[in-house]
């Protein structure tokens, strides 16, 4: 059992290395495949951030209008509006890499076959490619609130927190999920079945603090997309929940458990079974 910890330790140590070594040569890749992306466009990035600009218009339309819209959210001191695209720009960040953070290992498995990159940096490539975009996002929400009449607050410092959390949220989870999608293509398929429930059940559309709330925050996604609110429209510490956080910091424990476990099973024989 001891011997089971200190190999434990090692390969969690061996993860971060890797990361904060190769991290130059990771963000290259990711820009490089952001390019790649929009290159095939005159306006590039600007179709990047259309998209999920275009959903949040919507979704403000359909749900001020066809739905009861802010009467059922209770605590904000801003513009409906902007409570919605402040959650609703964090789901845009975790929806890209629900999707495609399982297939991280398949898409880029000529990097780990032929140019023998370690297995823990793959799974950082697409979080860095969605972040770039992400970021932008998140000051267009920040201009937006002021220009609507929300004044800058000292709660605004925890945005770069939740990112944080953010950004180890979607590299577990493609690390993790990834890594049994090499193993069973089976696992895939079970998180485009279960995908429309994160959404619908993250409170993005929805207040989660009345009723239900309890449910709506089982899952994780739920406390991220609650911390870019709590800062922008609530004027509040997102980690006062205190058991909420705890809860948060279990499922991100055991999240990176089973992925160092996954890590130290499989990462010998990765290059042969992907």
């Amino acid at each position: 059992m001891c011997y089971n910890a200190v190999t434990m330790v090692k390969a969690f140590r061996e993860i971060i290395q890797c990361n904060i070594r190769l991290f130059p040569r990771i963000f290259r890749i990711a820009k490089m495949y952001l390019k790649k992306k929009n290159s095939s466009s005159d306006l590039g990035w600007f179709w990047s951030l259309c998209k999920p600009l275009m959903y949040m218009v919507m979704f403000y339309f359909a749900m001020s209008m066809g739905f009861k819209g802010a009467k059922d959210i209770d605590g904000i001191d801003c513009p409906y509006f902007v409570w919605l695209i402040s959650g609703m720009s964090g789901w845009f960040f975790i929806s890209d890499l629900i999707g495609g953070g399982p297939v991280c290992f398949k898409q880029n498995k000529a990097l780990v076959i032929k140019a023998g990159y370690p297995i823990p940096v793959i799974p950082m490539i697409p979080v860095l490619t969605n972040l770039l975009i992400h970021l932008i996002m998140v000051i267009f929400v920040l201009c937006i609130a002021v220009i609507l009449g929300v004044r800058p607050s000292i709660y605004w410092v925890q945005i770069p927190l939740v990112t944080i959390l953010l950004i180890l949220f979607n590299y577990l989870w493609s690390f993790m999920f990834g890594m049994l999608n090499v193993v069973s293509a089976d696992i895939f398929d079970f998180i485009k079945a279960i995908r429309p429930a994160f959404f619908w059940l993250s409170g993005v559309l929805f207040d989660s603090r009345p009723r239900h709330r309890h449910i709506f925050l089982l899952n994780p996604i739920t406390y991220l997309i609650e911390g870019y609110r709590s800062a922008i429209a609530f004027n509040e510490w997102f980690w006062q929940r205190t058991i909420y956080t705890e809860y948060f910091a279990c499922v991100m424990l055991v999240m990176l458990i089973i992925t160092v476990l996954l890590y130290k099973r499989l990462k010998n024989i990765m290059a042969e079974i992907i």
